[in-house]
């Protein structure tokens, strides 16, 4: 899934595995986003969603800090890792 076709989606959420396409980070990396806070998601059952609006809010907000963008714009904060951490 491109951001484009996440923008004109209909759904209320989208999965672990299509946010993880979209970031181009691993499923579990996605998954502990979720775990943490830091990707907006529900719960239902043992499945985990991701709320699409509030991800697109985030993905696509304008006063994003440069230093946290990489190269495409993407935050580095949904890769698990922040810019000058230990890695």
């Amino acid at each position: 899934m491109t951001i484009d076709e996440m923008r004109m989606s209909t759904a209320a959420v989208v999965t672990i595995t299509a946010v993880a396409g979209l970031l181009q980070v691993d499923e579990r990396t996605v998954r502990r986003g979720c775990a943490s806070g830091q990707i907006p998601s529900i719960t239902v059952g043992r499945r985990v969603l991701v709320v699409r609006e509030k991800l697109l809010a985030m993905l696509t907000a304008q006063d994003a800090p440069k230093e946290s963008l990489d190269h495409a714009g993407r935050s580095l904060q949904f890769a698990g890792f922040t810019p000058g951490g230990d890695r």
